[in-house]
């Protein structure tokens, strides 16, 4: 199989990381992503350099996943950032109840 390649990937990267960091909800998917790496066997050195994070974040993440579950990866939301639909409504809801 050809090896697909993605035109001006340093750019392409840094958007996909801006996108990310917008707002809690996606910034929450982002630290499910490392924690399922780690989980199935990827350090969190690999993990960290493939998602864009330090290594020292995806520790911490590990760490208050194994302390505390889901809730461990929730930060607090600033009132515009609270999603009022969809998935992250959902985990926002049942964390606040």
């Amino acid at each position: 199989m050809k090896r697909l390649t993605i035109r001006n990937a340093p750019i392409v990267i840094k958007q996909i990381q801006d996108e990310i960091r917008k707002n809690a909800g996606t910034r929450y998917d982002h630290r499910l992503h490392a924690i399922l790496l780690v989980k199935q066997g990827i350090s969190c050195a690999e993990t960290a350099r493939l998602l864009g994070d330090s290594e020292r974040t995806v520790e911490t993440w590990v760490a208050k996943y194994d302390r505390d579950g889901l809730a461990g990866l929730y930060e607090e939301l600033a009132e515009e950032e609270i999603p009022l639909c969809g998935p992250s409504a959902e985990h926002i809801t049942s964390k606040n109840d």
